[in-house]
């Protein structure tokens, strides 16, 4: 199973789709699940253009506590949002081990090399080869991603940063 977070055109869930149906090979072998809110105006109209797609599934919103199920269930994650803050569904993942295609556009792939992450460049790549890319490297635990990921967002190590940083601040306003 393919997952993708988020039923958003930030999210770029069209593109993912598209390239999920238009691959016969890819769409014969997975399914695409997407998580979201289904009742927003963009969610909605791309609910109904897709439902009739016997291997596209839609989610509404889940609980955090059944979201691990999923990650644990899935083989490849997809998020090539135009934009994201942070992009903690793509550490999820990683932390699941989880084989993972990400926008190179996100500010969270600067942390990342091509051996922890499958990069997609949408005016170089075509994202349904990097999908079924990820759909055969996940035959094994991505344990590079789960590294990197575990040891950039540890939290002990991001509280004790942010502990020196605003003890700095402090003592700065004194």
């Amino acid at each position: 199973m393919i997952l993708g977070i988020g039923i958003r055109a930030i999210k770029n869930t069209e593109t993912i789709i598209e390239s999920f149906i238009n691959n016969e090979a890819l769409y014969n072998s997975a399914q695409l699940l997407l998580i979201g809110d289904k009742e927003e105006s963009y969610a909605r109209d791309i609910v109904n253009k897709y439902k009739d797609y016997e291997n596209v599934k839609f989610m509404d919103y889940v609980e955090p506590k059944y979201l691990n199920a999923i990650y644990k269930k899935s083989s490849l994650y997809v998020q090539i949002s135009l934009f994201e803050t942070f992009g903690v569904s793509i550490i999820e993942a990683l932390l699941h081990k989880k084989q993972v295609v990400i926008s190179s556009k996100l500010p969270i792939a600067d942390y990342f090399t091509q051996e922890e992450v499958i990069f997609y460049n949408p005016e170089e790549d075509n994202l349904d080869l990097l999908m079924l890319k990820g759909l055969e490297n996940s035959k094994e635990a991505n344990t590079l991603g789960f590294k990197k990921a575990g040891d950039l967002f540890n939290w002990d190590r991001v509280s004790d940063k942010y502990y020196a940083f605003f003890k700095k601040i402090c003592e700065e306003k004194k």
